[in-house]
């Protein structure tokens, strides 16, 4: 497990250095998942998806709970899912942190 935090943390530095050269994304990136796609390979393509999430520990240590779930004989079709409403909670979260910092201007 201390493995695959390290491997998730060392992607989120690749993803975060490759979001300094691009131009800064409100939305998420529409990535299909391909068919037959497995957790991990979920896992990487919404991280891909949400470039404005920082992968911080608390992220890493819910992902790491749902991998684990599928290790332990989970269903991927079941795992995606939860992958899935997972980033989408923590972009809604982004989303609303964001307005806080940054006021909307009156018009």
């Amino acid at each position: 497990m201390i493995r695959f935090a390290e491997f998730l943390h060392q992607e989120q530095q690749q993803d975060a250095r490759a979001a300094q050269h691009a131009p800064s994304a409100m939305e998420p990136l529409a990535i299909p998942a391909p068919a037959k796609e497995t957790s991990v390979a979920a896992l990487k393509r919404l991280k891909k998806s949400y470039p404005m999430i920082e992968a911080d520990a608390a992220l890493l240590d819910d992902a790491s709970k749902l991998l684990m779930e599928r290790m332990m004989g989970g269903d991927d079709a079941e795992v995606i899912p939860k992958l899935e409403r997972l980033f989408a909670q923590r972009y809604t979260d982004w989303r609303a942190q964001q307005a806080e910092i940054t006021p909307s201007v009156p018009e």
